[in-house]
């Protein structure tokens, strides 16, 4: 049988207490607080989605149901703000 998921720690890293693990995404997830919420930029899920597709990453067991709702909010509220801005004068 072969294995479906992808296991990655700090222990089998090749790099482990070296200056990568600065800015380390395992580093940065397994350090939080387990209670507190991983936020990412568009761009970065963006960039998770890319290589999920091409299987660098796998698919996400709670995937985020309103992405799609939440970057339609995001523009919606600056565009808002720029209709403001502009009536300004």
């Amino acid at each position: 049988m072969s294995k479906k998921y992808l296991s990655i720690d700090c222990e089998s890293c090749p790099l482990i207490n070296t200056d990568s693990c600065d800015d380390c995404l395992v580093t940065f997830i397994c350090d939080r607080d387990p209670k507190a919420a991983v936020i990412v930029s568009l761009e970065e899920w963006k960039s998770m989605k890319s290589m999920t597709k091409v299987g660098l990453l796998p698919e996400l067991r709670n995937p985020v149901i309103s992405i799609r709702s939440s970057v339609d909010s995001f523009h919606r509220f600056n565009n808002l703000r720029l209709l403001k801005c502009a009536n300004i004068d």
